[in-house]
């Protein structure tokens, strides 16, 4: 049974989530949340010691990453179609005056809903400087996979990928991700988020882990139910007003969308307030909202608290994709690269002594490759 360690890293707050997997079948060991003031570190050796995980693979998020789009023919050959990807990036560092040696870069290719014969190219990218930053905290840990977390949340539920939908990530920021088909389409990121509320609270209270327990025990009422407004919640105004000014971004960005969208998913730390997806659906009448669930939990297991769990669906999600190799393109970490690289060495063609390039299929049996890849993830850098 392979297991994984997923940390999502935010400002003065970690989630957590170790994750295993046997087949096709998850199974959720460890999960929390933990609070920190400066050392980062310490909170992180100490997450690592409570999951017994010194030796399994960590997967952590990328933080302020950027997103841009680009759409190209795809009748292209393999080869020019990447020398076209990686051109279209070339061109808008250029013009958008970035160095593109001081960014890492990451592609996602999916379907163009505009036009049939191209292909939309997702870049997202960041300042290495901030991976460099992110692996020092995990020196002495194995970290397989490092993720912008908007591209892995669509994993953590199957029947939301299935349908076009946005899935709504209200964590210290906002993140919209826009799933059309199954796939990532678009990302849009809203500054306003969790943080506002709990800078709010957290300076009249002088806590961070109290405001969160503030946030986990307010309930927001719809204005059906304002008359069951209960008295002694003095941030309440606040907490709604943020809410709904993250809910007028959302409705924005479905409305610039190019798709229709039938379902709006909830998660993040925005869901420990009671209620928020009520306050959403009372302002999106003509969609179904509703908090986002990993698939795999039993909700009608009375054992098990499905709050808690929704509580780290980003730290779920980081440890599904870091037990999920068949998806590298959005993986960051070095490891990651290495194997995204052999897997295109091993579908590209070959020469066999002095004879003519002929395909790798011809020589080269499935077992094989297999063989090689586990001896190279053996030897990974």
């Amino acid at each position: 049974m392979q297991s994984c360690l997923g940390i999502y890293i935010q400002d003065n707050i970690i989630k957590y989530a170790k994750v295993s997997k046997d087949r096709s079948n998850y199974k959720i060991e460890a999960y929390g949340v933990k609070f920190y003031d400066i050392d980062v570190e310490k909170t992180i050796e100490q997450i690592i010691k409570e999951t017994f995980s010194y030796k399994i693979p960590i997967s952590i998020n990328i933080e302020k990453e950027s997103y841009t789009y680009s759409n190209l023919f795809k009748l292209l050959k393999q080869q020019d179609l990447e020398k076209s990807i990686d051109t279209e990036f070339d061109f808008f560092c250029s013009s958008n005056n970035k160095n593109k040696n001081t960014l890492e870069c990451r592609k996602i290719k999916t379907t163009n809903l505009e036009d049939r014969d191209k292909i939309r190219v997702i870049y997202t990218y960041t300042d290495k400087a901030n991976i460099v930053e992110r692996m020092q905290l995990f020196d002495k840990y194995r970290v397989d996979n490092i993720s912008p977390i908007a591209t892995v949340i669509p994993s953590i539920n199957k029947a939301a990928t299935q349908e076009n939908c946005v899935i709504v990530n209200i964590e210290q920021q906002t993140e919209v991700t826009t799933v059309v088909n199954g796939k990532v389409y678009k990302i849009d990121k809203v500054e306003t988020g969790m943080k506002d509320i709990l800078k709010e609270i957290s300076e009249k209270e002088s806590s961070i882990s109290k405001a969160y327990e503030i946030c986990k025990n307010t309930t927001v009422y719809t204005r059906s139910g304002q008359n069951l407004k209960i008295a002694g919640n003095e941030y309440l105004e606040e907490i709604i007003t943020v809410l709904f000014e993250i809910i007028s971004k959302v409705r924005e960005i479905i409305a610039n969308n190019e798709v229709e969208i039938n379902n709006i998913y909830i998660t993040g730390m925005g869901i420990i307030i009671n209620n928020v997806d009520l306050l959403f659906q009372e302002s999106f009448i003509d969609k179904k909202c509703e908090i986002l669930v990993p698939y795999f939990v039993e909700r009608t297991n009375v054992k098990i608290n499905i709050k808690d769990y929704i509580e780290v669906n980003s730290a779920i999600a980081l440890s599904m994709q870091g037990l999920e190799t068949r998806n590298p393109e959005t993986n960051f970490s070095n490891k990651g690269r290495f194997m995204e690289e052999l897997v295109k060495k091993l579908n590209s063609d070959v020469k066999i002594g002095r004879r003519k390039e002929l395909k790798r299929k011809h020589y080269k049996p499935k077992f094989i490759i297999k063989r090689k890849i586990r001896f190279c993830r053996k030897n990974a850098p």
